[in-house]
């Protein structure tokens, strides 16, 4: 089982996928999933390499397809719950990934920069009117 950083893609642990299989979702209205095994292989691999979800080896499936899964269930609250059950099983599936310090990147959702809009100019200082009828003295001894 090679790393991210080895000739051979990474695969998730028999024991690591036995403690993750009663955890995934079930009984969606949706067209069949591809590999869960796979797929996820694929998220603990980019997860590990840190690289862009567009640079997903192939071996995976379709870049997009695992960045979808790996959002959508990051959307649910699944993969902390995923990421403790794996690193009780198999503590090295999961070796050097922090899933609350994970955040997308915006390279790989396609995401626009959001619009910041532009500081106000600053406020000239303009001096006050000659004909003031209150001076500061005056305010202070009232």
């Amino acid at each position: 089982m090679a790393g991210p950083t080895g000739a051979e893609p990474y695969w998730l642990s028999e024991t690591g996928w036995q403690a993750m299989l009663p955890l995934l979702p079930r009984h969606r209205l949706t067209a069949s999933r591809d590999d869960d095994r796979r797929i996820i292989s694929g998220i603990l691999y980019m997860l590990r390499s840190n690289t862009r979800w567009q640079d997903c080896p192939s071996v995976y499936g379709p870049p997009t397809t695992v960045y979808n899964r790996w959002n959508r269930w990051c959307g649910r609250g699944l993969w902390p719950i995923l990421f403790a059950a794996v690193a009780k099983a198999s503590p090295e599936d999961v070796a050097g990934i922090d899933p609350a310090a994970i955040r997308p990147q915006r390279v790989g959702t396609g995401m626009r920069r959001p619009r910041v809009p532009a500081p106000p100019p600053p406020a000239e200082t303009q001096p006050a009117p000659a004909s003031n009828p209150v001076s500061p003295s005056r305010v202070l001894i009232e």
